[in-house]
């Protein structure tokens, strides 16, 4: 991945059984075949943060809600979120050593990718 990115994705459908995270990870494949991989994400739903670090944290106020759009962005080493056009909210401070790889998880559904 690069240094520096943008991504951007539309939330059709919001789950009221789980929980959808989106954001980095740096495991490459085998998602569910390590214990070892960390994820930083921002939680669809709750308008939280969680990484297998420091787990849940207060993150945004408001929540994102279906039709709206939850970016995402990497820039100098720092992971930020905001949803829709509200401003860029750092969350997460990353090693530029590491090769990160964009993380989805539903946990309702019990599945993850990387993208």
């Amino acid at each position: 991945m690069k240094s520096n990115f943008e991504a951007k994705f539309f939330l059709e459908k919001k789950s009221s059984k789980g929980r959808t995270l989106i954001g980095l990870t740096d495991l490459s494949e085998n998602l569910f075949e390590s214990d070892e991989y960390k994820v930083w994400t921002f939680v669809i739903g709750s308008g939280e943060k969680y990484s297998t670090e420091k787990k849940l944290e207060k993150f945004f106020d408001n929540d994102a809600n279906e039709g709206d759009f939850i970016f995402i962005m990497k820039k100098n080493g720092k992971l930020f979120f905001r949803i829709n056009n509200d401003e860029y909210k750092m969350a997460y401070e990353l090693n530029d050593d590491i090769d990160y790889y964009i993380y989805l998880e539903n946990t309702n559904a019990k599945y993850g990718t990387i993208i």
